[in-house]
Parts: C-alpha cells; structure tokens; sequence
C-alpha cells in the first residue's frame, strides 16, 4: 500500500497584490506550514515587493505597463536577449519546455495556445528516449519542488476535498498508466524519470479493514483514479483464525461490514475501481476454488461477488464503483478450470483484466506470448467489455525484460480494446527465488520504459490534467 507520509514542511504565503488594480490597500495571509526561518525569508520578500510596489504606484506609465504584462513576484528583470531566447525552440524537448514552463507559466502564455496544461506542443515529435534521457534529471527537480498534487498528511485527511469524474465518464476513458509502488515518494520520483504521470493508484486492502477515505481522496487529489485490490483475507495482523471464506461471505455473515463499506462510499462521494479477489482461476489464494486446502465449492467465487455486488447496490454505492474482475493469465496455469467458470456475469462488472507477468521460464520473452491466450478468453467470456491489464511486471532473470518492455507497448497499440495498465512495481522473494519487476530494476530497462511508454501515448505528459 503506498505510504502516505509527511512531505517536508514549508510556509506558504499568499499575497493579495490591490495596488496593480487601483486599489490602495496591501493584504498578505501567511500560513504556517513550516519552519521560522522559512517565515523570516518569506517576509522580507513580501516586504521587498511591497516598498517595489509602493514606487510603482508613482509611476502611473510604467503600472500601465506592468498590467499589461505581469510579472512574476521575486523573478529578476530578463534582457531581451534572455527573454528571445525563452522560446519553444530553444528547448531540445517537449519535456524539457514544460518544466520551464511549469516553474514559471506566467511567462510563456503563448506557448500553451489551447490551455490544456500541455506547453510546446509542436516538439513532441523531436524527442527521442535520448533527448527525454538527459531531461530526466531537470524534471525531477521540477516536480520535486512544485509537486503535482498535495500528499495527505500524517495526522489526518486534506481539509478541502477533491474533485472527481464521474463513473460514466471514467468507464469511457482510456490509455491509462498505473503504478503500484512501496511509496508515493518512488511512484513521484518514477514519474519525473519516465517524464508521465499517472492516472491510477493502485493499493491493496483486507476484508479487516474498513473503507479508506483517505486513500481515495489522496489519489483524487493527485488526479489519480484509486484502484483497490481488496482480498477477503486480513492483511493486518495474524487473523488467521478470521472466517472470511466464499460461503461465509455469499450466505451473508459479513453483511454488517459489508454494508457500512458501502455506505462509506456512498457518504465519501468519490469513484474508485474495486478488484475484489484477483487471481481466482489460481491455486494459491484462499478465494481459489481450485485451491485444495481451501475448501471453496464449485461456484462460491460467483456466489460471493454478486451478493457484494448486491449489498453495494441497495446502499447504492455502485454508482462510484468500477467493478474490475480480473483472473491471473491463463497460458500457464492450462491444467484448472477456464475463467469463463468464475465470471459473474456481465450485470456484475465494468471491465476485466487480468494479472500477467513476463516470468522466469517463460518461453518469449514478448506480450503475445505473455497475454494473447489470456486476451482471447476474456474477450470469449466477457465481449465488448473493456480491458485493464491491472497487475504486470516482468523478471530481471534470463536478461531479457529489455526486449519484453519494448515489445510490450508495441503490443499494447495491437490491442485498441486494452485501455490501460498497471505495473507491479516490487521486488518479491519467493521460496528463495527474487524477481524485481520494477521499471527502474536497471538503467536499459527505464530507458526502454521510458520510451516505450511515450510512444504508445499512455499515461498523461507532464503537467497535463486529464480529460474525462
């Protein structure tokens, strides 16, 4: 689960500049968020610009000229020989444009003509995984010192609440780029690197925990759709003696939970995705009706999605949830039961997915290999619903996760029907065996991420807002 901690904290002023419009007072709030020292450079700025002000005031021409052209506060007098040179084309890459641009957008107006956020448009089709290479560095610092989005802090909720899409508009989206990531600090830093954004958090949650309106509204404020993976199991703790079994749950002993689950989201007002119980056509988790030490009967995954299903809906909470059902990848694990045996119904799901990861053994390293017998059957057992690649990742074992990360965002552009994906972003020990499937696990792989990810167009460029 990402780790909502603390940023470090700072002060921030915001001052009410009347003197530019005619009017004599001079207002300024300060909002303590931060260290003295920080307040004490803070003022003697704010005081700076107020005597800067004040002698303006006595030059009616030149405040003429200063309407017509703002000024940022703070920012030295530029030559017109620096101001020539702050043009789009001074700028290698789009990438490298929008961090100037985003420091400082007050300057540069004409270099976003249809306001979506989006500067210098017209480089785009200069950049090469090199150009966006030697950027990377810059637009960390950029995005670490204007961050894209406030993190919840440590001791409770944000005082305002986000804004969000609706439901209707999100199933309608499209070319999403999840993360799930150990921090929010890596997914931050992930993002500069790649020179994206994403539009979706992924987490995980147990049937011991309640509904997390922090969480949610964490990733609404970062304009990020939350994505829950929540497992009927406790994830807190032991618990190991909780009864949270598929009949249990179908035959309603967990309705009281259930229901106050749902009415929290109903009350928090926010969409998010829910996958509830992945991998079930598997043999490992305690949901898998294949999974011997389980005892689960044929038919209880079914029986236990629609009756939660059910109780969101007479608490109707379903109008927030994008129900996301989603199987592990079918190629090899051929020996169980097809996944047509565990699916819901079309009445019961917004979308479908899956889990596939390129793994160790694997006979090709490409997407076909890894997700084309997976992608048949959904489309076989769910048609016309859209698809969400909801956990992949690929192993640094074998030496060729290079050439599955290139071949993956080809494949993805083979694939119009797959809106998105999201990538397991961990290192994982397993009965002695370690896979890191991150995108950063070496230099050649983030480049080839990097590249890979914007020339499929997933995923958002920096410092533009989604649209829904």
């Amino acid at each position: 689960m990402p780790d909502l901690s603390r940023r470090s904290a700072r002060y921030v002023t915001a001052t009410v500049v009347a003197a530019l419009l005619g009017v004599s007072a001079w207002n300024h709030v300060d909002i303590q968020v931060g260290s003295t020292e920080a307040l004490a450079r803070t003022q003697a700025e704010n005081d700076a610009l107020k005597k800067q002000l004040q002698e303006a005031r006595k030059k009616p021409q030149q405040d003429a000229r200063m309407l017509r052209t703002p000024q940022k506060p703070h920012e030295p007098t530029l030559s017109s020989a620096q101001v020539a040179r702050k043009t789009c084309a001074a700028y290698p890459t789009q990438q490298a444009a929008q961090a100037v641009f985003i420091a400082d957008s007050s300057r540069h107006p004409d270099w976003d003509g249809d306001r979506d956020g989006l500067a210098c448009e017209q480089l785009k089709n200069a950049i090469t995984p090199e150009t966006m290479r030697t950027t990377a560095t810059r637009l960390v610092r950029v995005l670490a010192a204007e961050p894209k989005a406030p993190r919840a802090p440590a001791g409770g909720p944000f005082v305002s609440k986000p804004t969000a899409p609706s439901k209707t508009q999100i199933l309608a989206s499209r070319r999403h780029f999840g993360l799930h990531t150990a921090t929010t600090a890596e997914a931050a830093s992930l993002e500069g690197s790649l020179a994206r954004e994403t539009t979706i958090n992924s987490y995980f949650s147990g049937f011991d925990s309640g509904f997390s309106a922090a969480q949610v509204n964490a990733a609404w404020h970062a304009r990020q759709i939350p994505m829950l993976t929540w497992e009927s199991r406790p994830l807190n703790g032991d618990g190991s003696t909780a009864d949270y079994s598929l009949a249990s749950i179908a035959a309603g002993a967990h309705d009281t939970y259930l229901r106050k689950y749902a009415a929290d989201i109903k009350a928090n007002g926010l969409p998010l995705i829910i996958r509830f119980d992945q991998e079930m056509n598997g043999d490992w988790y305690r949901w898998g009706e294949s999974n011997p030490a389980a005892g689960n009967a044929e038919g209880s995954y079914v029986a236990a999605w629609r009756h939660i299903h059910d109780v969101f809906a007479a608490e109707g909470a379903n109008a927030q949830v994008i129900w996301l059902w989603g199987p592990n990848r079918v190629d090899n694990i051929q020996r169980l039961p097809a996944i047509g045996n565990y699916f819901p119904g079309a009445a019961y799901v917004d979308w479908v997915g899956m889990s596939g990861y390129y793994r160790p053994g694997d006979a090709s390293a490409t997407f076909d290999s890894t997700y084309a017998m997976t992608l048949n059957a959904l489309r076989a057992t769910a048609p016309g619903k859209p698809i969400l690649l909801a956990e992949v990742g690929a192993t640094e074992r074998g030496g060729k996760k290079v050439a599955f990360v290139k071949d993956f965002f080809t494949g993805l552009t083979r694939n119009p029907d797959v809106k998105g994906f999201v990538w397991f972003n961990r290192t994982v020990t397993d009965e002695g065996q370690t896979n890191d499937w991150r995108i950063q696990s070496t230099t050649a792989v983030l480049d080839a991420f990097r590249a890979g990810l914007y020339s499929a167009r997933f995923g958002l460029d920096l410092g533009k807002r989604p649209t829904w």
